[in-house]
């Protein structure tokens, strides 16, 4: 789904909430937190991602994971996100703090499908919540979670991703 509130939707019984948003030049998103662990990724520009424990810069071979109830803002240097809202107890192995991981090809293209689906609005009969859910990738989510160096703190002005960090063939 595109441009809408997670807030709209956060109340259906499904594990993952598929949620884009184009953001104008600029914005911040000022400080907010979900109830739902959030994957943050930005399909185009750059994301610089604030909460109590850091910041971080993300660009778009990067996503954060956040935890539900983190508290964070954002601010949106000519972004597209492509998120996801996760039910916690469908990733029980979520980290407990905000980590930056590397987006591949494939997850790219995994978000860019997940956000073109319409949410269901309805549960199946006889379950608690949809199967339609995109979740049946998150346990594949843990083995391939790698945390990447580009968090900083304090009032530490900017923070390089370094080009040796991608992964070569042997």
């Amino acid at each position: 789904m595109r441009n809408v509130s997670v807030a709209d939707f956060d109340g259906l019984p499904v594990d993952v909430l598929p949620i884009g948003t184009d953001y104008p030049p600029d914005h911040l998103l000022a400080r907010h937190e979900h109830r739902r662990a959030q994957l943050l990724y930005g399909a185009s520009g750059v994301m610089l991602v604030e909460t109590d424990e850091g910041s971080w810069t993300v660009p778009t071979d990067r996503a954060v994971l956040i935890p539900a109830g983190v508290a964070h803002e954002v601010r949106m240097l000519d972004v597209t996100t492509w998120s996801l809202y996760v039910e916690p107890d469908a990733v029980p192995w979520w980290p407990t703090v905000c980590t930056v991981v590397e987006v591949g090809p494939l997850l790219r293209e995994v978000l860019r499908a997940a956000n073109a689906l319409e949410i269901p609005t309805t549960r199946p009969v006889g379950t608690g919540r949809s199967s339609g859910s995109p979740c049946t990738s998150c346990s594949g989510w843990r083995r391939s979670r790698s945390p990447c160096p580009c968090h900083r703190t304090g009032s530490s002005a900017s923070c390089a991703v370094p080009t040796w960090q991608h992964r070569t063939s042997t």
